[in-house]
């Protein structure tokens, strides 16, 4: 793991990522499989070795091929530092074809080496250098970069950041999280968890939710809002409904008048009477 995205040289030690709650010490970044309903799998806390010489090594993220030897299936992977946090999640499933045999450990099928994929030049779909997606922009208008071609998958249909108190712009919830619209009776009209496998989950950058409008073409009338924790957890929910006037039109992107960028309207100077930052108003201690 390096510390960002494109790094000018990915020899250089300096580049690869350190625990800031841990500096004095090289860092292992812990490893978690999450199934399609985001439930822990498998995590590598509990497939350890600490004779093993990667462990020595600042960035690296390794699992012993002899330490657990049954994963089989698609799963999510989820990076967490030294304190359980999570500073990088995946937005596509990774599948293992084949339980781990150690009489052929050079098997492709059941074996992942991230870096031959997450490169500077990557390969196989992957985004680039694997990095800490913690910051993406929280706070900011959305939309200001979310309102392009649909086709490219990245158009909002809503999206926004949540932040541990209503005025503190520096503080945010310390995991991506879930949204759902819900109707009169708080009956979940849609939910971004639904939608993950398809690799549209808004996972990028703690705080953080999101609904690609792909994903919801024919999204229109009033709902309340819910912003879940990936596990499920309500942490915030809106006292009025929010109106969607008119369906996603991808002939017509740039309309507003289905979209909501939350940070527009939820900001330390709120508009349109909403009541300033999104933060946690339930069970907040599931934020943290």
């Amino acid at each position: 793991m390096y510390n960002a995205s494109s790094v000018s040289n990915v020899n250089d030690l300096n580049n690869c990522y350190v625990d800031n709650l841990n500096t004095a010490s090289p860092t292992i970044v812990r490893i978690q499989f999450l199934d399609n309903n985001t439930n822990v799998a498998a995590d590598s806390i509990y497939y350890m070795d600490t004779s093993s010489r990667g462990y020595n090594a600042k960035g690296n993220l390794f699992i012993l091929g002899r330490m657990m030897t049954n994963l089989l299936g698609s799963y999510y992977i989820r990076l967490l530092d030294s304190t359980g946090t999570q500073i990088a999640r995946s937005n596509r499933m990774h599948r293992f074809l084949q339980i781990y045999n150690s009489a052929y450990p050079n098997d492709p099928n059941n074996m992942y080496s991230c870096n031959a994929c997450h490169m500077s030049v990557p390969s196989s779909g992957a985004p680039g250098l694997i990095y800490p997606n913690m910051r993406h922009n929280q706070g900011k208008d959305c939309l200001q970069c979310h309102n392009a071609d649909p086709t490219s998958s990245k158009a909002l249909a809503a999206g926004g950041t949540l932040f541990l108190t209503a005025t503190d712009t520096n503080n945010v919830c310390a995991s991506y999280l879930r949204l759902q619209l819900t109707d009169d009776n708080n009956t979940p009209v849609y939910d971004t968890a639904n939608f993950m496998n398809a690799g549209i989950s808004g996972s990028y950058g703690k705080g953080n939710f999101s609904i690609m409008s792909l994903s919801l073409p024919s999204l229109k009338g009033s709902y309340f809002m819910n912003i879940l924790t990936p596990e499920g957890t309500v942490v915030a929910s809106s006292t009025l409904k929010h109106d969607f006037t008119t369906a996603y039109n991808t002939g017509t992107p740039a309309d507003l008048s289905n979209r909501y960028s939350c940070n527009a309207c939820h900001s330390a100077n709120p508009q349109n009477d909403a009541p300033g930052l999104l933060y946690p108003n339930i069970n907040s201690w599931k934020c943290l």
